[in-house]
Formats: C-alpha cells, structure tokens, sequence
C-alpha cells in the first residue's frame, strides 16, 4: 500500500471522526434548544417538534428535504430525538396546565371554572357543583328541568346527569336537547327513567333506576 494510499484513509477516518462530532454536537443543540423552549411554553415546543418529527420522517423515508439532513442516517437520528421531544413536550404541557388549573382554583374559583369548562366540560361540571352549588343548581334547571317527576327525583337526576357528563357518557347538550329524564313505560311501576346518549334511538337510550341509582342500556 503506497503513502498515499495511507495519506487518504488518515484523511477519511478523520474527516468520519469530524462528521460523527459535528452531528452529536447538532443533536445536543437541538436537544437543548427544545428543552429550553419546553420551559418557557410547553405547547410552542411540542408543535415545534412535531413538525420536526415530520420533516425529519420525510427526509428519512424519501432521502431528500434540507441538504444538510439528507443523509438518513442522521435523518434517523434527529427523528428520534424530536420524537422523544414531542412526547415529553405533550406530557409537559399536560402537567403546566394542571399546575395553572391548581392555582386557579385556589386563587379566583371563577376564572377556573371558565377556563376548565373550555378544556373538560364533564370536569367542570363536577367542579361547579363544588365551588358553586347554586351555579350548578342552575345548570341543572337548564339541562334537566323538564324531567318526569323532577319535584321527586331531583337528588337522583342530578346526581346521575353530573356522573354520566363527568364520565363522558353523555354530554350536556344532549340532557338540555332532550329536556332531561323521561319516565319509562316498559318497568312497570319502577321508578325507572331513560335519556338518550349519543343518538336518539331506542338502542340510544340509557336508563336510571331512580330509586338506587343504577344504570343500565
């Protein structure tokens, strides 16, 4: 092997060397730059890496998009790292707004309950009837108050509109589209009322014994 044979892979195992420190050096940037903005705004640095995520999956798959990150190897490598940001950056944002929510509740009840019936109507709903009993007695003269046999069964509907919209089962919209619990006709002498959740079918139907607060499709 000639000495310039030996000059040329020196020169290659270095400039290999080179490469691999700038690429770890670019990772450790990026990695910084996104932490950094985690702290600051914990939803600007998710939507930022996943944008990333996508530019770097295209230039991975396709082999082309900015020439510096053409190669696929480092492609792989920054996905990784911007796939493990936006995760982290989702379950950060998660835990800044539950921490918001937190102090605002404690702070001013009233700009709490605004802001979490934007985020979680079921959630707010359970919340109002503990900041706000009479605000939450209102809402359920709104959504339930053309029920069969209110005057009796007040206790019972309010307790199980509050449970199915905190579970998501149902919405408010619906009680208040369909004006609340309607007596059954098919249990006989049972005090057994039916709401329609997600459609307005009989197979749509959800009852509730209102003497034990069961409920049943």
């Amino acid at each position: 092997m000639s000495s310039n044979d030996l000059e040329k892979q020196g020169t290659s195992a270095v400039g290999a060397f080179v490469g691999s420190q700038i690429v770890i050096l670019e990772l450790i940037a990026l990695g910084f730059g996104l932490f950094y903005l985690q702290r600051i705004d914990a939803s600007m640095q998710t939507l930022v890496a996943a944008v990333l995520v996508v530019v770097f999956a295209f230039t991975l798959i396709t082999g082309r998009g900015f020439p510096h990150f053409r190669h696929r190897g480092k492609a792989a490598l920054f996905l990784i790292l911007a796939g493990f940001f936006t995760l982290q950056g989702a379950v950060a944002f998660q835990q800044q707004r539950e921490a918001h929510l937190a102090e605002l509740r404690e702070t001013d009840p009233v700009a709490y309950l605004a802001e979490l019936r934007e985020i979680d109507e079921g959630r707010w709903l359970v919340a109002l009837g503990e900041l706000d009993p009479a605000a939450h007695a209102t809402e359920m003269d709104r959504v339930i108050g053309r029920s069969d046999d209110l005057a009796q069964r007040r206790e019972a509907f309010t307790q199980a509109t509050t449970e199915l919209v905190s579970e998501g089962v149902c919405t408010l919209d619906e009680f208040a589209e369909h004006g609340g619990w309607v007596r059954s006709t098919t249990h006989g002498t049972s005090p057994v009322y039916f709401m329609y959740c997600g459609g307005a079918t009989v197979a749509d139907r959800l009852y509730l014994d209102a003497s034990t607060g069961r409920r049943f499709r």
